[in-house]
Order: structure tokens, then sequence, then C-alpha cells
């Protein structure tokens, strides 16, 4: 009888012990994923290491050079139109404003744009001694509209609108989710301390819980890593694919990460388990 009560103790807290690992790996996602993969921290880090700065300021005098060609001004109205601080700048400003949720109504500063625009093409003018008729001077603001416009759109990080949203919705799941998953966790490390006499014996199947935990917190991101297989996902423009790429890169090694550190827990627990054992 004695021995069926061991047996079931057994089953039940290997039972706790998995449903224990489950709940960490949603507190470790969870979190890892808004401290991480949607962190804004993370993204600047993407869109430096991705030369997304430098791409985008290339894509930008690549559209206003093709704009330019038809109204007869010379390349050098666009040359150094923009500095690379002007462009880190806007960028990384439009970013904070999306993550605020207030991406829809931020507003670039593009009056230094437009008068350096402006002031180049009148000294073109001037130096070849031309004076625009009034539709020359008409196509001269369309054509300074559409640079500006130009410049906004590519300022403008593809599909962070919906990824701020994606954030947003994550922090107010967080404040329920991770709550119920801490709750549950304790539940179950409650149940086990109170089926096991020895806490050596209990402390075992917690650590059989942060092992688990470990394990799926690392193997499915680590193998994903290894593979690769988000880059070859067909995304235009190349610079926004390149930090797609690192966004997707980073936030699979913060998993790594997490599952690692659930590694070092579960060695610490079994070093304490033998300190227990040893003293029980």
């Amino acid at each position: 009888m004695k021995q069926n009560n061991n047996g079931t103790r057994f089953v039940f807290c290997n039972i706790f012990a998995f449903f224990l690992s489950l709940f960490l790996v949603g507190i470790t996602c969870l979190t890892a994923l808004f401290a991480g993969f949607f962190s804004q921290n993370l993204l600047l880090h993407g869109l430096e290491k991705s030369d997304y700065y430098h791409g985008v300021k290339a894509a930008f005098y690549d559209s206003a050079d093709a704009l330019r060609m038809p109204t007869g001004l010379p390349e050098s109205v666009l040359e150094d139109l923009v500095s690379d601080d002007m462009v880190v700048r806007h960028v990384n400003d439009y970013l904070a404003a999306c993550m605020k949720g207030k991406g829809e109504s931020f507003e670039f500063e593009t009056l230094i744009l437009r008068n350096r625009l402006q002031e180049r093409i009148n000294a073109y003018l001037q130096e070849e001694n031309i004076t625009p008729t009034e539709q020359q001077l008409a196509g001269e603001q369309d054509f300074i509209d559409s640079v500006e416009q130009e410049y906004i759109q590519r300022m403008k990080i593809p599909l962070i609108d919906y990824y701020s949203k994606a954030s947003l919705l994550l922090k107010k799941t967080m404040l329920l989710l991770i709550p119920a998953c801490l709750l549950l966790s304790i539940f179950s490390v409650y149940f086990i301390f109170r089926m096991n006499k020895w806490k050596h014996r209990a402390m075992r199947f917690v650590a059989y819980g942060t092992l688990g935990s470990g394990v799926m917190c690392f193997l499915a991101p680590f193998l994903a890593y290894l593979s690769g297989f988000y880059e070859r996902i067909q995304m235009r423009p190349e610079y926004f694919y390149r930090f797609l790429v690192q966004l997707i890169s980073d936030g699979f090694l913060i998993l790594i990460a997490s599952g690692v550190l659930w590694f070092l827990i579960s060695l610490g627990l079994l070093f304490w388990i033998r300190y227990l054992k040893k003293n029980a």
C-alpha cells in the first residue's frame, strides 16, 4: 500500500513539475518578448547594426534623383541635402513616437531640407542667369514638395505601426498572463512540497521544472538560430530586410540566453539538493 502511495506521489510530482516548466516558459517568453523583442532599445540596436540609416539615406537620394531628372536641375542641388545625424534623429524620433502609439500624429521637421533645397535651386538659377516663369516657379515648388514627401516616407520604418500596436497589446496581455503564470507556478511548487516529506526530494522535482523550462526556452530558438531560415524571407527594400533579419536574430538570442539562465538555476538547485540531502 505504501509502495502504491509512493508511486502515486511520484506521478503527481512529475505532473506538477511539468506544469511548473510550462508556467515558467510562459513567464520567460512573455518577459523576453516585451523586454527584448519588443524593446525600443533592441530596435535601435537592430537599426544600427544592420546599417539601416545608411541604407535609407541612399534610397532617399536615389528617389530624389529620379524626381530631379525631369526638372533639368543639376545633381548638385541634392548633394549633402540631408546629413547622417538628421536621418538618425528622424528615424529614431519616429520609432519612439510609434512605440508610444503616436506614430500617425508624428510630424517630421523638414524645414531645413526645404530651405536648403530652395537655396540651391535659387543659386543654380542665379548662376545660370535664368529668370523662372510662374509655371517654372510652380514646378519648382512641386519638386521641393515631392522631395520632402519622399524623405518623410523613407524615414518611416515599414510595418512599425503594426509592430508598436502588437507591443502595446502584449503589454496589456502581460499584466494578466504573467501574474497568472506566476501564481500557478507558486501553486505547483506548493503542492510538490506538500506531497514530499523531505525538502531535498521536493527540490528535485522543482529542479525538473526549471530544467524543463530551460530546454524549451533554449532548444527551439537555438535550432532556429542555427538554421537561419528567417534569412530566406523575401523582403524589400534591402535595408529593411537587413533590419528585420537582425531583429529576429536578436530575439532568438534573448530566448537562448533565457534558456541558459534556467539551466544555471537548475544547476544551482541541484547543488542545493545535494546540500539538503547531506544534512537531512
